[in-house]
């Protein structure tokens, strides 16, 4: 676990005034009132980069104020984006990260590792790119956003790869069943001590979801970190839904881990 960095009095009071600069830069930005659609988006993402900013100075896990994180924008915003002339839309179109910039500097904050995919020049045109793998296709990030989940595969004949994830009622079911159990049926020594030493235990796990072409085959080649996989029918909606087995740490809650 990352060791939390001791803060004087003078740094936290920078840290405070620079969270509340940021987010008042946010939500001046949010709040636009633009009715042209190229700027609601571009005051949309601005918005979302104050935020970025807003948690990285908040952080209690480096020493870093307004001044010094604002720094790494000077350099730009990190991003990029690259065209192949030779495809058409949408799947000619792609983002980098570049060594420099913001949001390198934002990712490595939160613990991310994008060293090993990030560039140290901006790419000159996409068939000079000899790491081509490093690229990030933006219809992969579109399948990624939850909203859009519902119509990915009716706008790009491809399944999304965001899911609805909930906690599965079978786990009532199964904790009345082993309550049962205990009542009528004398306890074994030895399962109590494995029980007790255990340090992991089993949730499991609903996967809503809610779009075509999402297969029980098309889950397991995913590599997601769920077990035993079945095809079910929901109670209630009698929709079709996923069930599966979460093995998972016993300190914390099921979701603290389930990080895809």
């Amino acid at each position: 676990m990352e060791k939390e960095q001791r803060l004087d009095d003078k740094l936290i009071s920078k840290k405070a005034i620079g969270l509340s600069s940021t987010i008042e830069s946010a939500l001046g930005f949010w709040n636009s009132s633009s009715e042209n659609l190229n700027a609601k988006v571009l005051s949309r993402y601005y918005a979302l980069l104050q935020l970025t900013i807003a948690e990285q100075v908040s952080s209690v896990k480096n020493k870093d104020d307004l001044e010094k994180i604002q720094r790494h924008t000077e350099y730009g915003h990190g991003l990029g984006i690259i065209r192949n002339l030779e495809d058409s839309f949408t799947t000619n179109f792609f983002i980098f990260i570049m060594k420099s910039g913001h949001f390198y500097s934002f990712a490595k904050s939160l613990g991310l590792n994008t060293k090993d995919i990030a560039y140290e020049r901006r790419p000159r045109d996409y068939n000079s790119i000899e790491n081509k793998e490093n690229l990030i296709s933006i219809v992969d990030l579109f399948r990624r956003v939850p909203e859009l989940q519902p119509v990915i595969h009716e706008y790009l004949n491809i399944s999304p790869l965001s899911f609805q994830i909930t906690y599965s009622s079978n786990n009532h079911r199964i904790e009345l069943e082993n309550r049962r159990k205990s009542m009528f049926e004398s306890t074994n020594l030895t399962n109590e001590t494995e029980q007790v030493e255990s340090k992991e235990k089993i949730t499991y796990i609903s996967i809503v979801p809610n779009s075509q072409g999402i297969t029980l085959e098309y889950l397991y080649k995913l590599n997601l970190p769920y077990k035993n996989l079945k095809e079910e029918t929901d109670i209630g909606s009698k929709e079709t839904i996923f069930i599966g087995e979460f093995v998972h740490p016993t300190e914390g809650y099921w979701h603290q881990y389930s990080h895809l």
